[in-house]
């Protein structure tokens, strides 16, 4: 991925495999992917390599709230479609 200075960024193995532990319902490659067409796209917002662990770590926080929402709304969709009550 792209650092503020221009230069590029992997992360470490060891890192790669405790996200996909701790995030095992994410793609993790491809959010990197996603993460680096942000990157590209906003230069202003680009991170230094200090920076980019928590970087990672919020966006892939951030899609797990999203699946969880989107779980939950799911859900309550489907319980309303089977509550039969009102008949």
């Amino acid at each position: 991925m792209i650092l503020m200075n221009g230069n590029d960024w992997e992360p470490y193995e060891l890192d790669m495999a405790s996200w996909e532990l701790a995030y095992s319902h994410i793609d993790i490659p491809t959010e990197m992917l996603k993460m680096n067409c942000w990157l590209q796209a906003n230069p202003g917002k680009r991170k230094t390599a200090r920076g980019m662990n928590r970087f990672i770590v919020s966006w892939l926080g951030r899609i797990t709230e999203q699946t969880e929402v989107t779980r939950t709304r799911d859900t309550s969709i489907q319980d309303d479609l089977q509550d039969h009550s009102w008949v």
